[in-house]
């Protein structure tokens, strides 16, 4: 039994380092806290429904569409080529729920972008994503931001001489 999960995502497909897989995944604080078959609710203070949707790791890179490739695994692979994280006990819990089947039409109304305009204006997808935590705290559910800004931190890299904005 896994004691003191703060969410637990039952019954997902989860897209891992492994390959893609059915099951659940629990957080405890920031964390992958397990990954696994039928993991027990009991003691876990919030429990999604993933049935029938995705759950990718970490913050997908904005300039990958998955909505636009013929596969999820082809998404993942492009999405996790920027090195933003897995699906692994131990890791960050930046996860994202995505409905493959929510069809969604793009307008700058229902972005969240200060630019006010997008390129995508109008376009008709099938698939979008439906949640997404940071460090296992929700950030976007059904579509509205449930966060409020400045819990990121501006990590430099070695070639970055750039102060964070």
């Amino acid at each position: 039994m896994i004691e003191n999960v703060d969410l637990l995502i039952k019954g997902g497909t989860l897209v891992t380092g492994q390959g893609i897989q059915h099951g659940d995944l629990a957080v405890r604080g920031e964390t992958i806290a397990a990954i696994g078959q039928d993991l027990p609710t009991e003691g876990c203070q919030r429990v999604i429904d993933a049935t029938g949707k995705y759950v990718f790791p970490g913050i997908i890179d904005v300039h990958v569409h998955p909505v636009y490739l013929d596969d999820v695994e082809a998404s993942s692979r492009v999405a996790a080529y920027g090195g933003t994280t897995t699906l692994a006990v131990g890791s960050d819990a930046d996860l994202v729920i995505y409905d493959p089947t929510r069809a969604f039409t793009i307008c700058s109304e229902n972005q969240h972008s200060k630019v006010g305009y997008t390129l995508y204006e109008q376009r008709r997808v099938l698939g979008w994503p439906e949640m997404s935590f940071q460090r296992g705290q929700p950030v976007l559910e059904q579509g509205e931001i449930v966060r409020s800004a400045g819990r990121g931190q501006f990590l430099p890299t070695l070639a970055s001489s750039t102060d964070p904005l």
